[in-house]
């Protein structure tokens, strides 16, 4: 008999795992509005006020007097502050243009095709936690499931002797159903495992994915509760307005 608490433990950890996997899909991960949002929802106070500087750029006269230039102030761009020539913004260390989302996002990590979104500042933590809940599911799963295939049953030699030469063996059946479930689940489980300790890794470093395939460093590479930390840090606000009115463009239908 299995003690009752197993079943509520799975539960627990399943319930957890789609909780966190519905957290990283839905949520912002901390996409920075377009030049073209900005302005047509005239958010750039509330984007300023929010990331301490101007997004726009300082806009300066043409050299030949025509038109006119963005620049980044020097004292930003000496920071690691770059202008994104797809969004038309100035984007601040650590976030990058995802080509996938055709977003700059905050403290970018990696473009996920598991969950459909980018990972980023605003919802690293849910991946996280997704990663973490998925591994310790498989840690009560996987092991439950190799008991009842190899004890649970009772299935034992003498049983599959019995079995006719036309009669089907339902147990045998089950075995060989709950065997191939249990290699996908294991093969699966390992997978998710290794995802798991390379962010671990990333986490202790205070890196995120592109920063480590790029071969990049931040400051110091600290553990994980510095400033420049990956799951610790200030999560921030949504700068996308959703809900913002916009006025009407002339000409356009």
């Amino acid at each position: 008999e299995v003690h009752p608490i197993l079943p509520m433990v799975a539960l627990f950890f399943f319930v957890l795992t789609v909780g966190c996997l519905l957290g990283a899909c839905l949520a912002d991960p901390g996409i920075i509005p377009r030049r073209e949002v900005i302005l047509a929802t005239g958010s750039r106070e509330k984007l300023e006020l929010e990331l301490g500087y101007n997004v726009l750029g300082e806009a300066v006269e043409g050299y030949d007097g025509e038109g006119e230039r963005i620049l980044i102030p020097p004292e930003l761009k000496s920071q690691g502050y770059r202008w994104c020539t797809t969004c038309k913004i100035v984007r601040p260390p650590r976030a990058s243009h995802c080509s996938e989302c055709d977003n700059c996002v905050l403290r970018f990590d990696h473009h996920c095709p598991f969950v459909n979104n980018c990972v980023g500042q605003r919802n690293y933590l849910f991946f996280f936690g997704f990663t973490s809940s998925v591994c310790l599911l498989a840690v009560v799963v996987i092991p439950s499931l190799l008991w009842y295939l190899l004890v649970g049953t009772g299935l034992g030699p003498a049983q599959n002797q019995r079995a006719s030469g036309y009669e089907v063996n339902t147990d045998s059946v089950m075995r060989g159903f709950l065997i191939t479930l249990a290699a996908a689940a294991g093969t699966g489980a390992l997978c998710v495992i290794g995802l798991w300790g390379y962010h671990l890794f990333l986490i202790c470093s205070g890196l995120t994915t592109r920063e480590h395939i790029k071969g990049m460093r931040t400051k110091e590479l600290l553990p994980g509760l510095s400033e420049d930390s990956t799951t610790c840090s200030r999560r921030g606000p949504s700068l996308v307005s959703t809900r913002a009115m916009v006025g009407a463009i002339p000409g356009a239908l």
